[in-house]
Order: C-alpha cells, then sequence, then structure tokens
C-alpha cells in the first residue's frame, strides 16, 4: 500500500464516524469486531472481545495456537482481496472481510467469535488442561458465548463490506448509501433484540411490527407451516381488520405461496387471480411473498400487503428474514442452551459432590442417581466388575426389579452391558430393535427404545458399565447426552478409585488399631486415643474416668475347658463391654484377659454407676461351663480411677486404676473398687 493511501485508511480508523459505526454494529449484534491494517496488525482495541479468547491467550501456547490459525486466515484475506469464514482453534466461527479502495486491498475487519451449537464440553475441557488453565473459569467462559447461525454472519460481512465502502467513500457516495447503512444497522439491532426473545409468541409479533415500522409497510403478516405441513396459518400480523388476517389459512400449493415455494425466493404480484387462489381477501390488491427458510426446507412466509418496495428495500428485508428464521430457531436453541449450562453447571456441582463422598455403596448410588438427574432418565443400573469372579453386578440401581439387582451377573461379552465392558465402547441406541449392533430380536424390558450404555474406564481398563434408560420425556437419547454423560463417568471412575483405597486404608489402619480376636482396639492405639482424651479433658476442663478389668480365674477357665472356649470366653466379654457402654466411651483389651474402659467426660461418681452395669451384665450372661469356676459362675473384677483427682498423666492413671483392680482380686473377686491412696473398703461385696 503507498502511504498515501495508507495514512487515507489510519485516518478513517481513527474517525467519529467509523467508530461510532463499528462499535454500534459490534455492540448491537454482539459479535467480536477488530480492525486489522494491510500488515496483519491490529488497529485499534478489539470491541466485544471473548472472555475464552482472553483465557486462552493467557497461556503462551495457546497465544501461539491463536496466531496460527486465526493469523493465517487473515493474511489470506488480505493477500487475495476475498472474504473468508472460518472455524478457529477454539471452535468459535470468524470471518475476515478484506477492505479496498481503488482496488486495492488497504486493510480488513475481523470478528465474529460464536458458536453455532451448543459447547462441546469435552473439547475445552481438554483444552484447559493442555494449556493449564482453570476449570472452573473455562466452564464461565464457555457459558458466555454468544450462539448463532453462519447465515447471521454471512449477512455480517456483507454488511460490514457495505459498511467500509460508503465510509471509505466520497462524500457523494457516501449520502447514496447513508440511508441503507442506518436501515442495516438498524437491521442488526432488531437482529439482536429478536435473539433475546424466549416466548414465541411475542416473538412473532416483534418481527411483523418491526418489519411494518422499518419499510413503512400498511399492512404485513408472518405465516408457518401448519401441523400437517400442507397450509400456512397467520402467527402475527399488521393491517386493516377489513383485510380479515387474523387466524387466515391458505394451502402452500395455490396462487402466489405455490411460486414462492417453488422457486424459494422471493416473489411478487399484482395478478387477482393469482391473489384469489391463495385465498387473500378481495382488498389486498397486490402482494410480496418473501419465504423462510429453515435449513432447505421452506417453513413460512412473510407477506407484505398494498405496499410498494425499492429495489433497494427487497434484499434488506430478505436479510430481514434470515434473522427472523435465526430468532424462531434461537426460541428452541435457547432453551436448549439454556438446559446444556444448567448441566455443566450441575456437572461441576456433581462432580464435586461425588469427590467428597468416602462410602462406596453411597458413592455407588450417588453416581447413578446425578447421572440420570443430568439426562433426564427414570430407569438406570451401576455395574462393577467383581475382582475375584471377574462378573459384572448391579452395585446401584433406579427403576429396575429387585430380583434381578440380586440375580443379575455377566461375565465379559454377555449381553449388552457384557459387550460394552468388553470392548470399553461407549454404546447409544436410538432404536434397540432397528441397531445392528445388538442383534435382540425381542423388545426389551423398557419403555422406550433409546439407552446408553457406558463403560466405565480406569487406567485404561474396564471396570464397571454405567446404563442409563428410558427419558422421562419418551424422547430418544442424543449425542449431547452421551457427550455429558461421559465426562460425569470419567469423574465418578476417579471418585470410586480414590473411595476403593480410601476404605482400604481405613481396612489396613482398622487391621493396626483393632485386637484381632475380639474386634476391640488393641493396646497400642488405646494408649494413643486414651492420651488424646486426656489432653482434650485437660483443655476443657472436665474429668475423664479410666476403668482396668479382669476375668476372674481366666487361667482355671481356659485350662478346665481349653483355648478355643477361652477364645470364645474373652469374645463375649468384649462384645458385653462395647455393648454396655455408651456411644462416647470406648474399651480396648489391655492384653491377655485384661481389658480397659476409657469414660470421657465422666465423674467417679458417673463412672461407678456403669462399672455396676458391667459387673451385672457379664454376671447374668451364660458362659458355657461356666459353674465349674471357683466362684460358681463367670465374672470380672474392675479397678476404676478418675483424672485429674487420682492422676494427672497416662501412665499414672493406668497404674492408678491397676491399684484398685488388684484390690478388687485380691478381696474376693467380681467387685469394683476406687482407688485410693489407702485401702478402704469394696464399693461392692
Amino acid at each position: 500500500m503507498d502511504s498515501r493511501n495508507l495514512k487515507t485508511y489510519q485516518q478513517w480508523m481513527t474517525s467519529e464516524s467509523w467508530r461510532r459505526s463499528i462499535e454500534g454494529f459490534a455492540h448491537i449484534s454482539g459479535l467480536t469486531v477488530k480492525c486489522i491494517g494491510a500488515d496483519g496488525m491490529l488497529i485499534g482495541p478489539p470491541m466485544v472481545e471473548r472472555n475464552l479468547c482472553r483465557l486462552i491467550r493467557r497461556s503462551q501456547k495457546g497465544l501461539a495456537r491463536c496466531r496460527a490459525h486465526c493469523g493465517r486466515r487473515i493474511a489470506r484475506s488480505l493477500r487475495s482481496g476475498r472474504t473468508e469464514l472460518f472455524s478457529c482453534y477454539a471452535g468459535l466461527y470468524c470471518f475476515s472481510v478484506p477492505l479496498k479502495r481503488q482496488g486495492e486491498v488497504i486493510g480488513a475487519i475481523f470478528g465474529g467469535k460464536i458458536l453455532t451449537d451448543a459447547p462441546v464440553i469435552s473439547r475445552y475441557v481438554k483444552m484447559a488442561d493442555t494449556f493449564q488453565l482453570d476449570h472452573a473459569e473455562m466452564f464461565k467462559a464457555i457459558g458466555e458465548l454468544r450462539i448463532g447461525k453462519m447465515q447471521e454472519l454471512r449477512e455480517a460481512m456483507k454488511y460490514l463490506a457495505l459498511l467500509g465502502e460508503a465510509l471509505i467513500a466520497p462524500a457523494v457516495r457516501m449520502r447514496r448509501f447513508g440511508r441503507n447503512v442506518s436501515r442495516l444497522l438498524t437491521l442488526f439491532h432488531l437482529g439482536n433484540d429478536l435473539n433475546l426473545v424466549r416466548d414465541s409468541q411475542e416473538l412473532y409479533g416483534l418481527i411483523i411490527n418491526s418489519l411494518s415500522i422499518l419499510f413503512d409497510l400498511k399492512g404485513c403478516s408472518l405465516m408457518l407451516l401448519g401441523s400437517q405441513e400442507a397450509s400456512l396459518v397467520t402467527q402475527s400480523f399488521f393491517g386493516p381488520e377489513s383485510w380479515d388476517l387474523p387466524h387466515f389459512r391458505t394451502p402452500i400449493d395455490q396462487g402466489i405461496i405455490a411460486r414462492a415455494f417453488r422457486e424459494h425466493k422471493p416473489v411478487y404480484t399484482r395478478d387477482r387471480f393469482q391473489i384469489a387462489r391463495s385465498g387473500f381477501n378481495e382488498k389486498i390488491e397486490q402482494v410480496y411473498t418473501f419465504p423462510l427458510h429453515f435449513g432447505r426446507k421452506i417453513g413460512g412466509v412473510i407477506n407484505i400487503y398494498n405496499s410498494s418496495l425499492s429495489e433497494d428495500e427487497i434484499p434488506m428485508i430478505r436479510a430481514f428474514c434470515n434473522l427472523a428464521v435465526m430468532a424462531i430457531q434461537n426460541v428452541d436453541l435457547r432453551k436448549n442452551l439454556d438446559n446444556r449450562v444448567l448441566e455443566i453447571s450441575n456437572l461441576g456441582l456433581m462432580t464435586r459432590e461425588v469427590g467428597k463422598t468416602r462410602e462406596l455403596d453411597g458413592l455407588f448410588q450417588l453416581i447413578l442417581n446425578r447421572s440420570t438427574e443430568m439426562v433426564k432418565a427414570e430407569q438406570a443400573s451401576l455395574m462393577i466388575l467383581d475382582e475375584v469372579t471377574k462378573e459384572l453386578t448391579i452395585k446401584a440401581s433406579k427403576g429396575v426389579p429387585e430380583y434381578l439387582t440380586r440375580t443379575l451377573h455377566l461375565k465379559k461379552g454377555e449381553g449388552v452391558a457384557g459387550k460394552v465392558l468388553e470392548k470399553a465402547v461407549p454404546l447409544l441406541v436410538t432404536d434397540i430393535e432397528k441397531d445392528p449392533r445388538l442383534g435382540l430380536h425381542k423388545k426389551m424390558r423398557y419403555k422406550t427404545k433409546s439407552f446408553i450404555s457406558i463403560p466405565l474406564v480406569l487406567k485404561d481398563e474396564p471396570i464397571g458399565v454405567l446404563n442409563i434408560t428410558d427419558k422421562i420425556s419418551g424422547e430418544v437419547f442424543n449425542e449431547d447426552d452421551l457427550k455429558i454423560i461421559k465426562i460425569f463417568a470419567s469423574q465418578a471412575v476417579i471418585a470410586l478409585e480414590r473411595t476403593k483405597l480410601y476404605e482400604r486404608s481405613k481396612e489396613m489402619e482398622q487391621v493396626l488399631i483393632t485386637d484381632h480376636l475380639t474386634g476391640l482396639l488393641n493396646r497400642r492405639y488405646f494408649f494413643e486415643r486414651v492420651t488424646e482424651e486426656i489432653t482434650r479433658a485437660e483443655r476443657h476442663s472436665y474429668p475423664l474416668s479410666l476403668m482396668m478389668i479382669d476375668v476372674d480365674d481366666f487361667k482355671w477357665y481356659n485350662d478346665q475347658n481349653g483355648h478355643l472356649a477361652g477364645d470364645d470366653a474373652l469374645k463375649s466379654v468384649a462384645a458385653l463391654l462395647r455393648d454396655t457402654i455408651r456411644n462416647i466411651d470406648f474399651v480396648a483389651r489391655y492384653g491377655g484377659e485384661e481389658f480397659t474402659v476409657v469414660l470421657p467426660q465422666t465423674s467417679k461418681r458417673e463412672a461407678v454407676v456403669i462399672g455396676e452395669r458391667l459387673l451385672m451384665e457379664v454376671e447374668k450372661f451364660y458362659f458355657p461351663y461356666e459353674e465349674n469356676q471357683p466362684l460358681g459362675k463367670f465374672t470380672i473384677s474392675i479397678g476404676l480411677a478418675t483424672y485429674p483427682e487420682d492422676a494427672r498423666k497416662v501412665k499414672a492413671l493406668i497404674h492408678a486404676a491397676d491399684q484398685a483392680l488388684y484390690r478388687s482380686k485380691e478381696n474376693g473377686k467380681n467387685r469394683m473398687y476406687l482407688y485410693q491412696p489407702i485401702p478402704d473398703g469394696p464399693e461392692r461385696g
């Protein structure tokens, strides 16, 4: 570019008219807009920039990817002088519109950055991992993205090219373009308003009112295909009551309507016969019919009555029709997007909830419940591969008969779940009876014919299968359902493994702290616990009592009845002690036939009541062959000491209780003595 053109372009880019026009367009359309010089460099700040782009460019790798993708397409547009419409690295649709002066490319307008469908979450999760970005920030940025249609971008490109031509052009041409530029900007403004409407009837009214005001029409109506798609039905209208437009219905194979459907473009007639064949009122003398294209099919028309349109206005109304179609489609799309954004939000909440669960059976049911909530299903089962039998068994279910949950066992390759486990590939079925992958010759027990079966894979090894069927709405499952469940399942597998490891560590910990014979705490762990309790008692200034307990004449019982009988007797004593004490207390096997009970927040007077109860429970329990014992029954003796009045240290407290126990044994057994520095009489004889 020569210096004169460069200077002109730079002046134009910084002019107030350009700034207002381009800024207004960006905010009205919701599209990103950037001005690019002929050298490919950015001129001025971007307008309506996406937070997703800012987030990705925060990473050096992400910045390099963005420059490689978008930079290459912009450069090609500058070289060729042709527009470019493309998908960037982040999956956003962008455009580059070259700007020319006297046939020479002097710059470009780059922008767009919209999605054309609900975001593929797995893509952005992978992107966040690649660039080491925060998942929560990524999800937030995705939720803020604008969703539109490709046609909207094409119309934007046309508008920007026209706007650039008008603003670069000399004053004479500027005046000629002025009115159209103003109308086009208004159209985009209206398009933005239309896309914000969520109610169909409100949208139809806004379309017709906007069109009639913008083009000063005498009458117009919006008609859409009826349920049988053989006729058009009026949805909204503007015009005199005498034209009988409300609820007007016309067949699609008659008159001007048939011609519009046949030619797929706007048509016009003043032919009374053609107008009458379409069923219009006799007071309607001329009709413009603009077909509304929903994809490749015509789904409706906008009719303009008794109004004259200029050559420039017809393409503008045609563009407006495209905006109207997008808005109508967006009513449903917005609803789907709202659901999808809610799913994304729920996915994060559910993943965190699943990650916090530490009990395996509860986790199984939680995974199942949250999975069905996400895709709104009413029947499901979670099957886990047994490590020993190598069979799938149901660990959690919803809507599945109870007998199946107890009896169903599948090996790899057996049934649908077994095949999914074997291949480790997700299965989405829309019709059970027609899907060739299943080979099912009879109808299954489900309400609908659609289901999802997802393998749960950990470190490339399948560990289970999640089966979901019967959407509450009766609809079939789709790819979006499959994607969201796959993402959740991948997180659920991690939670399952973590919980399994946690349970195993708890089991190992239990082995380390538990006496293998009685299941009580062992001596080593007893010392840890009682030390903690005394520290707590000291901190909060409350008492703690400790009992040393010994089985009376246990050696006699063991010698007379054998070691197995002795072991059984110790187990019974342990169970009696455990079942008699309170929830805040704990009992441990101190060694041999000795036990100890710790009573936090318990005074000596309160401990005596508990000790008496222990003596009574053991005495009234029948132990085999107890009649042969020296006392004629199986009994225990107890020694009791209390913190802080008897001792303040762990060993001293145990020693005090042990001294009291010794006095119990010396004074006839089957009784409890309290620690006394000077011997005193028994509490119970």
